[in-house]
């Protein structure tokens, strides 16, 4: 006879997440497609490898989450016990990660990777800050769908960051680089008090000897002046910004 104690359905809760996780796989199937059937860009089989083993990891973690919520009921706020446990979650899942493109180079012999480990510390640093903002003390209805979208917003990001290193490593396109700003890096900038575009224009420099770039800005705010004013006293050359959701409107 099973000895497990069962818990009453928390079909309120359950509505909320099935609604986060659907937007999540829809983010999902958009950033997949992208990978495989953008008319103008063609993704290395690395690329693919490491944004669905970021995507697994990623979704098996808001699985976790999700069973652990479901056990709550009502309005109760999620203080440091339960909150210093997601924490540890977030690091052991990033570090799972690591590990497993540290164990399979066949698959994951990407030029860049460490590029991906010390930016993506940084993307580990907004999800803290997510937790921080919108989860501590905040109900699991509220809880839950924040973490969701921070790590769907995390994941889309990497689709960028991986396009601006498959520039880099290929000959024949580096010199269009670029380095894409979204709404999670003008976040990272305000948390961190940092610049993420001249952040990473110093790495790709670093690692590719690049100095020239066009910046791609996937926000509605004008960033022209600021990054006239970020990279004055430096040796890049930005060569031009393109507003995204512009140009897609024409």
């Amino acid at each position: 006879m099973s000895t497990q104690v069962y818990v009453n359905n928390n079909i309120d809760f359950r509505i909320v997440a099935a609604h986060a996780i659907a937007q999540f796989k829809q983010n999902q199937a958009f950033d997949l497609n992208e990978l495989v059937n953008n008319p103008h860009f063609k993704f290395s089989k690395e690329s693919r490898e490491i944004m669905l083993l970021n995507y697994d990891y990623w979704f098996s973690f808001i699985m976790k989450i999700e069973r652990i919520f479901v056990k709550r009921h009502g309005n109760k706020p999620i203080h440091h016990d339960l909150f210093d446990r997601i924490k540890i979650m977030i690091h052991d899942t990033i570090k799972e990660i690591d590990d497993v493109m540290n164990e399979n180079p066949t698959f994951f012999n990407i030029n860049a990777k460490k590029l991906l480990n010390d930016d993506n510390s940084i993307f580990k640093q907004y999800l803290l800050q997510v937790l921080d903002e919108k989860i501590l003390d905040k109900s699991i209805f509220i809880a839950f769908p924040s973490l969701v979208v921070a790590i769907s917003d995390s994941l889309n990001n990497l689709l960028f960051q991986l396009q601006e290193i498959e520039y880099l490593t290929d000959s024949d396109i580096k010199s269009n680089a670029f380095i894409s700003f979204t709404e999670q890096c003008e976040h990272i900038n305000k948390l961190e008090n940092i610049n993420i575009i001249l952040e990473r224009a110093k790495c790709y420099n670093m690692c590719f000897g690049v100095s020239s770039f066009h910046i791609k800005n996937y926000t509605n705010k004008d960033i022209s002046n600021e990054i006239s004013k970020v990279f004055a006293d430096t040796n890049f050359n930005i060569t031009k910004i393109i507003n995204v959701n512009d140009a897609l409107k024409h």
